[in-house]
């Protein structure tokens, strides 16, 4: 066995008595470890889709401040974080329905890029909007006796 330019090894085979490799034997080690990659493997695929939203959601929320600019509004990073989070939301919920559907259509993820940015822009778009006077609610202060 060569490990490199510069170490080869040799493993000795005639000590072994017996040695066999089967199908089944296969089949029947792949049935057992089955078992253990479900719990392993779950929640690696868990604890990776959820980074990866989260990294999607920071680059959305930078997208953001742009369109924060364009709007001329003043908006927070953390403001915009929940902005990109919402309108990420129609398109994930497009996506695991298709997805359990079973239909899959091409290019489709550039158009769920197209979705959340324009749901991105209309959110900063309406923070930049001042309500018209009538929907604003004039509370009275209560004093407590």
């Amino acid at each position: 066995m060569k490990q490199s330019h510069f170490e080869t090894r040799t493993i000795v085979l005639s000590q072994v008595k017996s040695f066999t490799i089967s199908g089944e034997g296969i089949m029947k080690f792949l049935h057992n470890i089955k078992k253990f990659l479900a719990i392993i493997l779950y929640p690696t695929f868990l604890i990776s889709s959820y980074v990866y939203r989260i990294i999607q959601a920071l680059i959305f929320a930078a997208v953001g401040l742009l369109f924060a600019s364009m709007c001329k509004v003043s908006l927070q990073y953390g403001a915009l974080l929940r902005l990109a989070i919402v309108a990420m939301t129609p398109c994930m919920i497009i996506k695991t329905v298709s997805g359990l559907a079973g239909v899959y259509f091409p290019c489709i993820g550039l158009l769920y890029i197209v979705i959340t940015l324009a749901y991105l822009y209309y959110g900063v778009n309406a923070c930049s909007q001042t309500p018209p006077a009538e929907q604003v609610l004039q509370v009275q202060e209560q004093t407590q006796i």
